[in-house]
């Protein structure tokens, strides 16, 4: 699961701006006692350490570089599920199932997309996600504007590196003076064994060029019903190609054409129950969804 669909990404603009985000490439991890952490970035490894079970841990090699940051959920008898979540910042781990940033880092740009690298492996209905505030402070009111932000629920299943671009929602002409970052294996409702990798982010004035999995696009892209049992339907903003079920080993086990329309719906009755990555190849790219099968 490395390095594939790799570096379509334009270096120039990535290696300019990575100084704007801590440890952009995570490179640079600390040891703590028996376990190691990203330099600048808070996670849920202080909270379970002294179990021997880390949410947060660095992966190799990465995509440029030594390691990427790896997330992991993981549900633990004495604390109950814990998220893989991480922030460069600080996070209120009071409440380890869902910990919330409680502060971010300086950062005074107003760049269009939030940018990186990712693989992401979703374990039952789970569903991860990645947040960006960027705000400034009121010094009239005493309290925080925010300037820009996004919410973005990671796409189904990425079981190979793909780059990312997701855009920010500005709704005011200010700069900011600071930026809060949260990416997360897990919902609200976290699942054990989600699995985020990330590397290389980076702030940027342009999408880079992904190639696959733009997230605007992606995001367009509607599968019902889900979960379904008999037939599944899929419609997306560009004429379908063709679909493949994958299974979570990453063995595809079913495959349809596509009849150049934006719609296509085909049986699944004959597969066994469980979650399959459903992966789409249309005439803008190629994309992945998580599927349920259920009877």
């Amino acid at each position: 699961m490395k390095k594939q669909f790799l570096l379509l990404i334009s270096l120039s603009i990535v290696s300019c701006l990575y100084a704007q985000i801590p440890n952009a490439s995570f490179e640079i991890w600390d040891t703590i006692g028996n376990y190691t952490v990203p330099q600048g970035w808070d996670n849920m490894n202080p909270s379970t350490a002294n179990l021997s079970i880390y949410t947060c841990t660095a992966g190799t090699p990465g995509t440029i570089g030594a390691t990427f940051l790896k997330l992991t959920t993981h549900s633990i008898a004495s604390m109950g599920v814990v998220p893989g979540i991480a922030s460069p910042g600080v996070l209120n781990k009071y409440d380890v199932n869902h910990p919330l940033p409680q502060s971010g880092f300086p950062y005074a740009q107003r760049p269009n997309y939030f940018s990186g690298m990712w693989q992401y492996m979703a374990a039952g209905r789970d569903q991860g996600y990645v947040e960006v505030l960027l705000s400034k402070w009121d010094s009239v009111n005493h309290k925080r504007d925010t300037v820009a932000s996004l919410s973005e629920k990671l796409p189904g299943m990425v079981m190979l590196w793909q780059p990312f671009s997701i855009p920010l929602q500005y709704i005011s002409a200010a700069y900011p003076d600071s930026a809060i970052i949260v990416l997360s294996a897990s919902n609200l409702a976290p699942v054990s064994g989600s699995i985020l990798y990330v590397d290389q982010l980076a702030f940027t004035d342009t999408a880079m060029n992904t190639g696959i999995n733009d997230i605007s696009i992606a995001s367009q892209i509607e599968v019902y019903p889900n979960p379904a049992s008999t037939q599944l339907t899929v419609r997306t903003s560009s004429a379908i190609l063709s679909a493949q079920l994958y299974d979570l080993t990453g063995r595809m086990i079913y495959e349809v054409p596509g009849t150049d329309s934006d719609r296509l719906s085909f049986q699944i009755d004959a597969l066994s129950k469980g979650s399959y990555m459903l992966r789409l190849q249309t005439t803008t790219g190629s994309y992945s969804k998580m599927v349920m099968i259920e009877y």
